[in-house]
């Protein structure tokens, strides 16, 4: 009976005016002053056997039904019993029901020609069984609820004025980019040591517009601090108009870079930890168990994290030291350059065989370069089957 009730009742907003219990949003989530401004309205009726109960339905500007929510509180959008959406086609897409704002009940949904396709029952939020009519792969249509059915994509500030969803979406990616373009700051020793990198980030808007669940999906060779950086950068991203499904606010991820680049280009992170593992393929003293320590790294942990700090501290020593000992006349005359050096760590720790594989092509430079590989304080020294062991290493040294 409440079924036929819903439509009848649908069928009589969609031809009325509107009145005073209307409320007009844009974006589906935002509210506005006038359906001139409005993407998505909600027509408010009361419950007449319960009067705290609110009844929102919602159509598109255009007057299709979007969805239809019953909340207890309607202030604070607190869901208290069925909860329904359709698709565009205007046929039946999801329903749920609620008690006290957790799912309490069925969770249905259905495929886009309205066949129920899969029903979960919960608990007060928890799943307690789910039965499935309609499986994925016999029709695909009926899974599309979460990020795939977004009606409206969340929008960076600023962006709300454009008209074109598409634009919208379209400002909000650029906007996305320039803000870590210019809020990122690299990090000083990776600078000063001429490394570029870039870091691929995964994050989610959530339903609140906020940023959340970061997730580092492309990463570089000793790349710690650029991830460090390119974390902080996204999480300082402002808070956005939420996505909508349904006209719901909605959750919905993004993928973005985050580059380390330099002026006149740099080497590349990526390169460094190609040619390093280039040169653990070697037979002599590159395999080891455990790699040599820096003396500050021998409190960490695992021995992933003391290989890590490491060769943090090593980029660290070989940048500062350069620094210090680049001539004055050499610099002010714009003379510099990159030895690339390769050195062992003895059985001891101490570093031994230390060779210009590529001139900067200035001998003072280049002497400068072994005089700061060989200034390494001690290390732990590498171990293989608990042996101390040799190790070899390559390391840029750069002036500029």
């Amino acid at each position: 009976m409440r079924k036929i009730l819903v439509f009848v009742l649908v069928s009589f907003l969609l031809t009325s005016v509107y009145g005073q219990d209307t409320v007009f949003y844009k974006y589906n989530s935002i509210p506005v002053n006038s359906i001139k401004e409005a993407l998505v309205y909600g027509i408010l009726e009361k419950d007449e056997d319960n009067p705290n109960q609110v009844i929102e339905t919602k159509f598109t500007a255009d007057r299709k039904i979007v969805s239809r929510t019953f909340y207890i509180n309607y202030a604070n959008k607190v869901k208290h019993g069925e909860q329904m959406f359709w698709n565009d086609e205007q046929k039946l897409a999801i329903t749920k029901q609620f008690k006290n704002d957790s799912l309490h009940g069925y969770y249905r949904r259905f495929t886009d020609q309205g066949k129920l396709a899969k029903e979960t029952l919960y608990n007060f939020g928890q799943s307690v069984k789910d039965t499935v009519f309609i499986s994925e792969k016999e029709d695909s249509s009926a899974y599309k609820d979460g990020f795939k059915s977004i009606m409206s994509m969340a929008i960076f500030p600023g962006c709300e004025s454009v008209e074109n969803s598409k634009s919208r979406e379209q400002c909000t990616e650029i906007a996305i980019q320039d803000y870590i373009k210019e809020n990122t700051r690299y990090p000083e020793n990776v600078r000063d040591a001429g490394y570029t990198g870039r870091i691929v980030m995964s994050f989610i808007i959530d339903g609140d517009g906020e940023v959340s669940k970061l997730k580092i999906i492309e990463s570089v060779e000793f790349g710690k601090e650029l991830e460090d950086e390119a974390i902080r950068v996204i999480m300082s991203l402002p808070k956005m108009i939420p996505a909508s499904s349904y006209g719901e606010s909605c959750r919905i991820q993004y993928t973005v870079p985050v580059n380390f680049k330099l002026q006149g280009g740099g080497i590349p992170l990526k390169v460094i930890g190609e040619k390093i593992k280039e040169e653990k393929e070697l037979k002599q003293f590159e395999i080891v168990e455990d790699m040599p320590v820096w003396p500050t790294c021998t409190t960490e942990i695992s021995r992933l994290e003391k290989e890590q700090c490491t060769n943090l501290e090593i980029m660290k020593f070989v940048a500062n030291s350069a620094k210090e000992k680049y001539p004055k006349d050499l610099k002010k005359g714009k003379i510099g350059g990159r030895a690339y050096c390769r050195f062992v760590i003895n059985e001891v720790g101490n570093v031994e065989d230390v060779m210009i594989i590529r001139p900067t092509g200035n001998a003072i430079l280049d002497s400068i370069s072994r005089e700061v590989i060989r200034s390494f304080p001690l290390l732990a020294p590498a171990t293989q089957d608990g042996k101390p062991v040799k190790v070899q290493y390559t390391v840029p040294v750069n002036f500029r």
